[in-house]
């Protein structure tokens, strides 16, 4: 990064309020990675560690800003005392991923003394955290096997379910997803359970994955149908559940959409404040996604305080209300409802100076 690059770092800093970023490099293992913490006005920043093979620094640093942002809402939404943070190791985890250069990353998060607290993102794993906590005690979500809470998959797929749940029924009258037509886009582990429990509830589900043979393989599994990923945007749907990652509704792939509702677990599934707009404009209902995803967030959150899974589950439940209500007042507004999700966590993070 040149001196210029460094200096223009601030603006996009001061302009989105961020606190901290860190860069860091390790010789030994290569380590090359982002921390950056948005906030931490209601606690300490508290956001997953993402190992992710970006094109190139700046679109990681990107995605980490980006992400690290929304955490800030999530937890305010959430009604949780944390902050809002990110991480992300460049480098492709199938190829790069070892104890030692996860070892030396959870020494940088150590660094921070506490201000940023890691958990599980796309490319780690709570046994990767496991290794994260020989360095370090900011980390949430180990295996139960070291006291933790485990994989937050589980919560996180339960928080869309009932998120969708809530658009259904603001948009149909009834909550009963029997019949409902949902085009998932995504079988990992947060999208393979929510497929499975889409499933029980009735639904007619297709799915896709950049992983063609994960996508059948799941097919199978949970007898459900399966195109390309190309594909899976534009099939006509009552629901778009992205469940991959960020981005993937833009101004292009806008126009191909054929579903009333966009509801799932990705992060930042819209490309820019102005698809949202764009959406709303279309007829189509948007539940926020740093709204909508909190469940993982609540469930590695609880191990701060000792973990209790029914205060867990009841909280990510209470996913359903509060979508409920941020539809409502978006009707009321008559503005998106991404618009009224902003600006309610925004007046419970001002409220905390």
């Amino acid at each position: 990064m040149t001196q210029t690059d460094t200096l223009q770092l601030f603006q996009p800093m001061e302009e989105r309020e961020f606190e901290h970023i860190s860069f860091f490099h390790d010789q030994k293992t290569g380590l090359r990675s982002i921390i950056a913490i948005h906030s931490t006005k209601l606690g300490p920043a508290l956001g997953g560690c993402r190992f992710y093979p970006y094109a190139n620094e700046q679109k990681a640093l990107a995605d980490v800003m980006n992400l690290a942002q929304s955490m800030t809402s999530k937890a305010a939404m959430a009604g949780l005392e944390l902050g809002g943070g990110k991480s992300v190791i460049l480098g492709n985890p199938k190829k790069d991923k070892n104890p030692q250069i996860l070892e030396a990353f959870a020494k940088c998060v150590e660094r921070l003394g506490g201000k940023y607290i890691t958990s599980v993102d796309s490319g780690t794993s709570s046994e990767d955290l496991d290794i994260f906590s020989r360095q370090t005690k900011h980390v949430v979500g180990l295996t139960p096997n070291m006291g933790g809470a485990g994989d937050p998959s589980p919560l996180t797929a339960l928080g869309v379910l009932c998120g969708i749940e809530a658009s259904v029924e603001h948009c149909f009258g009834s909550k009963d997803l029997t019949g409902k037509k949902v085009a998932i886009q995504g079988v990992g582990h947060v999208g393979y359970i929510l497929t499975k429990l889409l499933r029980e509830k009735g639904a007619e589900i297709v799915i896709s994955d950049v992983d063609a043979q994960k996508a059948s393989d799941t097919a199978k599994q949970l007898q459900v149908e399966t195109c390309s990923a190309d594909e899976i945007v534009s099939r006509e749907c009552d629901i778009f559940a992205p469940c991959a990652m960020g981005g993937v509704i833009n101004e292009k792939s806008l126009d191909t959409l054929k579903c009333k509702i966009v509801a799932g677990a990705a992060n930042n599934p819209l490309a820019s404040k102005e698809v949202a707009r764009d959406l709303f404009e279309k007829g189509i209902l948007y539940a926020p996604d740093f709204v909508i995803n909190a469940g993982g967030l609540i469930h590695v959150a609880q191990e701060l305080r000792g973990y209790d899974r029914e205060k867990v589950e009841a909280k990510t439940m209470n996913i359903y209300k509060t979508i409920k209500s941020i539809l409502e007042r978006a009707d009321q507004d008559k503005v998106s409802p991404a618009t009224v999700a902003r600006s309610m966590a925004r007046e419970i993070v001002e409220k905390a100076q």
